[in-house]
């Protein structure tokens, strides 16, 4: 019997690593008995199934009608997007999906993966994707307006609006238990390296589905170094995020050769650090006692930033870069 996996991508935890994989290989998987639906998969960006979170529920049932079609004979079926957390969490469309695809295939067949990082490089990620190009539905004229706009007030502005932490690990599992039958199996593993046998989270799936691993350099997704991430705050801040949103790009071309440090604007600090240590513990024992699942670099506290902390040597925006900002978007704005 087919088993089908909904992989409910957490944002920032190598969601779009794994669909570009699947997506450039889905040939290849196939005759291995691993198909990555084309049905309800988008045509371009990640090539992953975003698009069936817009769907209702007659087309949802079609659509789960159309993927065990095309899945015949196979051992493996893999749905994969970001959306069903990162802005559809509280949206009956994942519970629509998982009651048809219980129908279709049974619910003992039907299993939800997650891929989990290290609580302190997720929120760190999270908030950098916030300045980049929006996460979690927090406003972004709301943020700048009312916070001091800071990474713990990107954190408190999602609390206060939804009632929990976005980085609440067990949380967010236990929602989608909700939708869940008892059969239905729940997955979960981490993508630290330390944590995997393999040390690559790509290697690792390709192994627990015995597919061929990736050959060759793996594409990573572009960073923006730290000025960069401040430039892009200060922008927002001035001209507003739709004005900043889709001239990304020359920013961090302007900030490329830049060197990277401590950000208290970017970076875990203080009791943010100490609340965040707190959920890794109580995650850890969830993963444990819930999940039978252990991963020490997973649940690893981070109490320090990724640079050496010094007030003096904080990466800030000098005036001559902040009224190169104001310059190129004032000048974009009067295209």
């Amino acid at each position: 019997m087919t088993t089908v996996y909904l992989h409910v991508g957490m944002p920032k935890c190598a969601s779009s690593t794994v669909q570009g994989y699947f997506n450039k290989n889905d040939n290849r998987n196939r005759k291995a008995g691993f198909v990555y639906p084309v049905a309800g998969r988008s045509t371009g960006g990640y090539f992953n199934h975003e698009p069936i979170v817009h769907m209702d529920k007659d087309e949802i049932a079609q659509l789960v009608a159309t993927v065990k079609e095309e899945a015949a004979g196979a051992e493996t079926v893999f749905i994969s997007a970001e959306a069903f957390v990162n802005a559809y969490w509280d949206q009956p469309v994942t519970a629509t999906l998982i009651e048809q695809l219980n129908a279709t295939f049974g619910a003992s067949n039907v299993r939800l993966l997650f891929l989990f990082r290290n609580h302190f490089s997720f929120i760190e990620s999270a908030f950098a994707q916030f300045l980049k190009g929006g996460l979690y539905r927090v406003n972004h004229g709301k943020f700048y307006r009312k916070t001091d706009r800071g990474i713990e007030s990107y954190c408190k502005s999602f609390q206060e609006a939804n009632g929990f932490d976005f980085f609440d690990y067990a949380r967010v599992i236990e929602e989608f238990r909700k939708h869940c039958e008892p059969e239905n199996r729940i997955e979960v593993m981490s993508i630290e390296r330390a944590d995997l046998e393999t040390g690559d989270i790509l290697d690792e799936l390709c192994k627990k589905f015995d597919l061929v691993p990736p050959t060759g350099k793996k594409v990573k997704n572009a960073r923006f170094p730290v000025k960069a991430l401040l430039g892009l705050a200060y922008a927002i801040e001035q001209h507003s995020f739709r004005s900043v949103r889709p001239m990304r790009k020359g920013v961090a071309s302007r900030f490329a050769d830049s060197v990277d440090g401590y950000s208290s604007i970017l970076h875990i600090h203080g009791d943010l650090a100490q609340r965040v240590a707190e959920r890794q513990r109580a995650d850890a024992a969830y993963f444990k006692t819930e999940l039978g699942c252990d991963f020490p670099s997973l649940f690893e506290p981070r109490l320090e930033p990724p640079f050496p902390v010094d007030p003096d040597n904080e990466v800030v925006l000098s005036g001559e870069e902040r009224a190169w900002l104001d310059g190129y978007f004032s000048a974009l704005e009067k295209q």
